[in-house]
C-alpha cells in the first residue's frame, strides 16, 4: 500500500483518485475528486465518503486501486457496497437546508459541496429509496431542483 503523507492521512483511511470527464458546459469544476476509503490490501479500499462528481460509485463500495506517482487511483469498483449516490442541485440557495432536512427524514445522509446548492446524497440500504425519488420528481416538476442519479446501486 502507499504511505500517504500525514496531511492525507485520516484515522487509519487514504485517499482515493478518481479522474473526472468534463461535459460541454464545463461540468465538474474538477478534473479529479479524492475520496476518503479505508485499505483492505495492497488493491483493493472501501469508500468512506459521499462522491460529488465521481460516477458509478457509491459510499461503501470496495474499489480496486492501482498506485500512480505517489497516489491511489480508481480502477474499478470490486464490489458494490448496497449504497447509491443521488447528486441535487437546487435553484434557490435559500431552499438548501428544508430540502436537506426532507431528504435525511428518508434514512439518507446528505453532504454540501462548496458550490452553493449543491448536494451529494448516500441513499443507505435502509433508506426509504422510493419516497426519496418522488420527492425529488415532485420537487423537480415544481422547478426548484434538479438531481442525477450519479450510482444506483439498490
Amino acid at each position: 500500500m502507499v504511505k500517504q503523507s500525514r496531511a492525507e492521512q485520516h484515522e487509519g483511511m487514504v485517499k482515493v483518485h478518481f479522474r473526472l470527464e468534463r461535459d460541454a458546459d464545463g461540468f465538474p469544476p474538477a478534473d479529479v475528486e479524492s475520496l476518503w476509503a479505508q485499505p483492505i490490501d495492497a488493491h483493493h479500499c472501501r469508500l468512506d465518503n459521499v462522491p460529488f462528481f465521481a460516477r458509478e460509485v457509491a459510499n461503501r463500495d470496495v474499489v480496486e486501486v492501482k498506485e500512480e506517482g505517489g497516489n491511489l487511483w480508481f480502477v474499478r469498483v470490486a464490489e458494490e457496497g448496497g449504497h447509491g449516490t443521488i447528486r441535487v442541485i437546487t435553484y434557490d440557495k435559500g431552499d438548501v437546508d428544508e430540502i436537506r432536512r426532507t431528504i435525511r427524514g428518508f434514512g439518507c445522509a446528505v453532504e454540501l459541496s462548496h458550490i452553493d446548492g449543491y448536494l451529494s446524497v448516500d441513499v443507505r440500504p435502509e433508506s426509504q429509496k422510493q419516497n426519496l425519488l418522488d420527492f425529488l420528481q415532485r420537487e423537480h416538476a415544481a422547478d426548484r431542483l434538479d438531481y442525477d442519479e450519479g450510482c444506483k446501486n439498490w
